[in-house]
C-alpha cells in the first residue's frame, strides 16, 4: 500500500507556496527491472520523488532547501530549455533537478535524476528516455571513477551502468562494463546476472527486463 500526504511547502528559492504530494510509504509486489527501477506500487510514486516550484521553476526533492550554486544552473541556457521543452513534465522536473544535482557536486544523485526522467518517458512512450540514459550513464560512470573506493554500492551501481547503456543502445559500451564486471566480482549472482545482460546486448535487446527474466527457460 501506499501513503500520499498532501503538502504545502515555500520554494526557498522565490518563497512562492507550492502544493506538493509526499510518500509516506510504500510496497513493492515483485522484481524490480534490471536498472533497479521497483514493481508496482513504488514504481508509481514518481510523481513524489521531485517537485518543481510554480513560481521559477527551481527542480528538488525538497523545494524549501536551497544551495548557492543553484541559482546558477537555473539562469543557463540548458535548464531554461527544459522548462520549455514540452516534454511531459515530470521528465523536465527530474532533468532539472539533475542539473542541480551535478553542479552541487552529487553524481550518485545526478544519475539517478536522469535515470528516472528516462523512467518518465518510457511510461509516456517517448524516445527521448534514450537520451536521459546517456546523460545517467555518463554521470554514474564519473562518481565510480571518483568515488568507487569508497561505495558501499558499488557493484549494484555497475549493473545499473550496464542496464541503462543497454537500453540506450550504447551495446559495446555496455558488453564491455559486463565483462570488467564479470572478471573482478566475488557475487556469483551478480555475475550471472552481467551474463545474462550479455545475452541481451549480443542479440541487440534494449528493451526493459526484469530481473526474473534470468531464470526463464531454466
Amino acid at each position: 500500500m501506499t501513503m500520499l500526504i498532501p503538502k504545502t511547502v515555500t520554494c526557498s528559492h522565490c518563497n512562492a507556496s507550492n502544493e506538493v504530494i509526499e510518500m509516506a510509504s510504500t510496497s513493492s509486489f515483485g522484481p524490480p527491472d534490471l536498472d533497479l527501477r521497483p514493481a508496482e506500487m513504488a514504481r508509481s510514486t514518481l510523481h513524489t520523488q521531485v517537485y518543481r516550484c510554480t513560481g521559477c521553476g527551481f527542480a528538488s526533492n525538497n523545494l524549501e532547501t536551497e544551495e548557492d550554486s543553484d541559482s546558477v544552473v537555473m539562469q543557463s541556457v540548458e535548464y531554461q530549455h527544459y522548462l520549455s521543452s514540452g516534454l511531459p513534465g515530470l521528465a523536465i522536473s527530474f532533468a532539472c533537478c539533475a542539473m542541480i544535482e551535478e553542479k552541487r557536486g552529487d553524481l550518485e544523485s545526478t544519475g539517478t535524476q536522469w535515470l528516472k526522467a528516462a523512467w518518465v518517458c518510457d511510461d509516456e512512450g517517448i524516445e527521448e528516455g534514450r537520451d536521459f540514459r546517456v546523460r545517467a550513464a555518463d554521470a554514474l560512470c564519473r562518481y565510480l571513477s571518483n568515488n568507487g573506493s569508497k561505495s558501499e554500492n558499488v557493484e549494484n551501481i555497475r549493473m545499473v551502468i550496464i542496464d541503462v547503456l543497454r537500453r540506450a543502445r550504447q551495446f559495446k559500451e555496455a558488453a564491455d562494463w559486463c565483462h570488467d564486471l564479470i572478471a573482478k566480482s566475488s557475487e556469483m549472482f551478480l555475475k550471472k546476472l552481467a551474463e545474462y545482460e550479455l545475452t541481451l546486448i549480443e542479440a541487440s535487446d534494449d528493451a526493459c527486463h526484469h530481473v526474473p527474466d534470468l531464470t526463464e527457460g531454466e
